[in-house]
């Protein structure tokens, strides 16, 4: 007798698996979206900062599994955006919240630095921390 896949009971009790999309304005989040989910509703923008809803669900049709969140990028100085992404996970944290309904992942977008540069922007640190804590 073999023992049951304890990965089919995850995915039984998941249903899809909720994917939120971070990071800075211009690092190609909406393009990155639209490109793996072949997605067109995701806006792309190169002149100013996309106007991405949180809330608004992007799923492949090739693999249903997979729900996306694409938050608008950040700005230095700015921290509007960064309350809403941090208020987002609270909400999509909670522990009463049906697990399909939770986010399982984040997927945090970032350009290659320069030499010397930093690898990631003291806002990307933050959330991330943020997010482990939770």
């Amino acid at each position: 007798m073999e023992p049951e896949s304890t990965i089919d009971d995850i995915i039984k009790s998941v249903q899809k698996f909720r994917i939120l999309s971070i990071g800075r304005f211009g690092v190609g989040k909406s393009s990155l979206v639209s490109c793996v989910f072949g997605i067109t509703g995701a806006r792309v923008s190169h002149l100013k900062p996309g106007e991405s809803d949180i809330e608004q669900e992007f799923i492949s049709q090739d693999n249903p599994f997979f729900v996306l969140h694409d938050s608008k990028g950040f700005e230095p100085g700015e921290i509007t955006n960064f309350d809403i992404v941090r208020e987002f996970i609270e909400q999509r944290s909670q522990q009463g919240l049906p697990l399909k309904d939770r986010i399982h992942g984040l997927w945090l977008c970032t350009k290659t630095p320069a030499v010397g540069g930093r690898v990631f922007e003291i806002g990307d640190e933050k959330l991330l921390e943020f997010a482990y804590k939770i």
